[in-house]
C-alpha cells in the first residue's frame, strides 16, 4: 500500500510539473509583449490569471509533499494576490 501511494505521489508531482511547465510558456509571451509595450488590460488580466494557476498548482504540489506551514502560508498569500490583481482589473 506504501509503496503504491509513493508512485501515485510521484506520478501526480511529475504531471503537475508537465502542466506548470506548458503554464510558463503563455507568461513568457506575455512579458515579452509587457517589454515591446503592446500589452493591453486584457492581456494582463490573463497574465493574472495564469499566474493565479500556477501559484495554485505550486500550492496543491505543496499539500501532496507535506511542506513545511510556512512555505503553503506562502503559497496561500501568493494566489491570494494574484486572484486579487486579477479581480481589480
Amino acid at each position: 500500500m506504501g509503496i503504491f501511494f509513493q508512485s501515485q505521489t510521484k506520478e501526480n508531482i511529475k504531471s503537475l510539473n508537465v502542466l506548470r511547465t506548458l503554464l510558463l510558456l503563455p507568461m513568457v509571451c506575455f512579458l515579452i509583449m509587457w517589454l515591446m509595450n503592446s500589452l493591453s488590460s486584457q492581456h494582463l488580466k490573463y497574465f493574472f490569471i495564469l499566474a493565479a494557476t500556477i501559484s495554485f498548482i505550486n500550492l496543491v504540489e505543496g499539500f501532496i509533499q507535506k511542506e513545511s506551514k510556512r512555505v503553503l502560508y506562502i503559497e496561500v498569500m501568493l494566489f491570494i494576490i494574484w486572484i486579487s490583481l486579477t479581480l481589480t482589473l
